[in-house]
């Protein structure tokens, strides 16, 4: 299954490199792949692979030492038995996310949000305008209170009397 899978996906590859899902599969399975392993140096190449020989050489001792023959014996059906998971799990993720992208386009989404930030912003621009002008009214009817007062208290005539209420003045 996962080597008709593998054949499938390199067979898109290679004969229908100008059709979306070649090109997508190009860039994850060939371009991604080339760029990490051009940055490879051989110092990272050498330490890898010693890490990789200890920690296999580390599983094989610990349990050749206890049970190793089931070890054995288990780990070509525990790798097929996780690629199996991994794999169908994956292809399903894959499939979810294709079937929402087809059913939702990213620019009606763009539109929609842009028409109700839109409206949202005539909303509040109405509502400061009412806002301004109820504030405007409210000044202009305090003005001229003000102005009623300053009118109503006229100077005395006399400079030379002192005024009430300043009497050190």
């Amino acid at each position: 299954m996962l080597v008709i899978l593998l054949g499938v996906i390199f067979a898109i590859v290679g004969f229908c490199p100008e059709s979306d899902i070649g090109k997508l599969l190009r860039r994850a399975l060939v371009e991604m792949p080339a760029r990490k392993f051009a940055r490879l140096t051989k110092r990272r190449m050498v330490l890898g692979a010693a890490l990789l020989v200890f920690l296999v050489g580390a599983v094989a001792l610990a349990r050749l030492v206890e049970d190793g023959a089931m070890f054995i014996q288990f780990v070509p059906e525990g790798f097929a038995w996780m690629a199996a998971f991994d794999v169908a799990s994956y292809l399903e993720l894959m499939a979810a996310v294709w079937l929402v992208a087809g059913a939702l386009s990213l620019r009606a989404v763009e539109r929609a949000m842009r028409a109700t930030a839109a409206r949202a912003r005539q909303w509040a621009a109405n509502r400061l305008r009412m806002l301004v002008v109820a504030m405007g009214r409210l000044a202009e009817r305090r003005a001229r209170r003000i102005g009623r007062r300053k009118m109503a208290a006229k100077k005395s005539k006399d400079q030379d009397r002192p005024t009430p209420g300043l009497v050190f003045a």
